[in-house]
């Protein structure tokens, strides 16, 4: 069997979405205390700012596939952490790394019309990558950071997307994220 074939029975036909246009809620009032995400469906928890506001109102400009539920918590329409699940065609172990990390390389890279490579990183257990994009076409000057975890049979997808103008506090807010990450 081919390693793509292996892959492909893997991962769901959807592969993560990428990028995202915009997010149609306001932002509540600046709130220094960390919220924690801790969503029914998602058994992954994190910190993240408490003046970020939590939504469902989510407009995708590109996808390859749709999520089960995406739950966005957002400083700006263009400067959000967006977090998604995704159910797999079988579960994820340790044993599959490499021919996970080539597919997600594969996958984003044609999605952000750019080589990218991810790096498998520790979130308390589960199969996790992190990438790095630089420059996003959607929104204009956006970059991302995304971190794909694989427990069993659900992948979670974290995409930390900002702009210039948020750039600085929305990748903050991801490192906290990143760093705080664990399973339920």
């Amino acid at each position: 069997m081919s390693l793509s074939s292996f892959v492909r029975r893997i991962l769901p036909k959807a592969a993560p979405t990428l990028v995202v246009l915009a997010l149609v809620a306001g932002c509540g009032d600046s709130d220094d205390d960390p919220q924690m995400f801790d969503e029914d469906g998602f058994a992954i928890t994190f910190e993240y700012p408490g003046d970020f506001e939590r939504t469902e109102d989510v407009k995708l400009t590109q996808t390859a596939g749709d999520a089960e539920k995406t739950v966005a918590l957002a400083k700006s329409e263009d400067n959000a952490i967006f977090v998604q699940r995704y159910s797999l065609n079988r579960a994820v172990t340790d044993k599959d790394a490499i021919a996970v990390q080539e597919e997600l390389d594969s996958v984003l890279s044609e999605l952000a019309g750019m080589d990218v490579t991810g790096k498998q990183i520790e979130v308390g257990g589960p199969l996790a990558f992190r990438y790095e994009i630089a420059e996003l076409e959607t929104p204009e000057d956006g970059s991302s950071t995304i971190v794909a975890v694989f427990d069993g049979t659900t992948e979670y997808f974290i995409n930390c997307q900002s702009v210039p103008d948020g750039r600085e506090e929305l990748e903050a807010a991801c490192e906290r994220a990143i760093d705080t990450l664990e399973p339920l």
